[in-house]
């Protein structure tokens, strides 16, 4: 079944085009029908008003490719530059999930409530289920995730670096769960299949 209304990157984008890349932006477009539920894609493009700015920069630590603060995802365009295509999707996404975290209706109240409620869903499930330290759930690698905290779990499943071995059997299943239960995401598309299978 297909969306009656496409989301258009273009209605996001007001700065650069990434990557110097002329199909990137249909291929974001894309890539968000295949992440997210058809009802929540429709949600994602009934709310957000304010456009979402891409921004290059330049930092000679490699190691950063891409941050973000309010309604801009900065890229560090050397590094950024050198990735597939399909590694520049996943960043773009991780930094797509922060900005939807922390967007806000009125003052406090959370636009993408579905998204932080799924969220304190899992995080019981993992502090219960956990094997491996969060980071290696996470990234596969003993790394520093960052301030994210709990907030990092949806961006790293963007990613695809989650160590399904640091969780256990019963934990996967229950984590997987709470991601069918919360409808928000396109389960039955190969994005995901390949992400939690």
């Amino acid at each position: 079944m297909e969306l009656k209304k496409k989301t258009n990157l273009e209605d996001f984008i007001t700065e650069v085009t990434l990557g110097n890349d002329k199909n990137f932006d249909n291929i974001f477009n894309l890539a968000l029908e295949q992440v997210f539920s058809q009802s929540f894609l429709k949600k994602i493009n009934n709310s957000i008003k304010r456009k979402i700015r891409f921004k290059e920069f330049n930092n000679r630590n490699q190691n950063i490719i891409a941050f973000n603060r309010g309604n801009a995802i900065y890229i560090n365009k050397i590094p950024f530059e050198k990735l597939a295509v399909k590694s520049k999707i996943q960043y773009i996404l991780h930094e797509f999930i922060h900005i939807l975290q922390r967007k806000k209706k009125i003052f406090f109240f959370k636009d993408f409530k579905e998204i932080n409620d799924l969220t304190d869903n899992l995080v019981p499930i993992m502090e219960k289920h956990l094997v491996k330290p969060l980071q290696m759930f996470l990234t596969k690698r003993n790394l520093n995730i960052g301030p994210g905290g709990k907030h990092e779990i949806l961006g790293y499943l963007m990613n695809n670096s989650i160590d399904w071995t640091a969780l256990s059997k019963e934990g996967k299943k229950l984590f997987i769960d709470e991601l069918k239960k919360s409808q928000i995401f396109n389960l039955s598309h190969p994005f995901w299949r390949n992400r939690l299978f």
